[in-house]
């Protein structure tokens, strides 16, 4: 292959096509993203969410990778919270 052919197929690119790689990219988003949002388990995670809003994120998250069922009200989720608060100050010094 000789540079004439390289050169050939390099194109710089234009402002044009950037700003339609970009638009292609932001719909694509947009798409995944509306999936997203009605999807089931993204309202799970949504529920749980709103139902131990007092709690950190990691806890959330914790209650709900475990126990999707939990309420608040019940033993398994504060349970779980301590489980989780102890491993963090654990870990904190190691």
């Amino acid at each position: 292959m000789n540079s004439t052919q390289t050169t050939q197929q390099y194109r710089p690119m234009t402002a044009s096509d950037l700003e339609k790689m970009v638009e292609n990219h932001v719909k694509q988003l947009a798409e995944e993203t509306d999936a997203v949002r009605q999807s089931a388990w993204f309202q799970e995670y949504l529920d749980t969410m709103a139902k131990f809003w007092r709690y950190s994120y990691h806890n959330q998250l914790l209650i709900y990778i475990q126990r999707r069922n939990a309420s608040l009200g019940s033993n398994s989720a504060t349970y779980l919270s301590g489980a989780c608060v102890f491993w963090w100050n654990a870990n904190e010094f190691v």
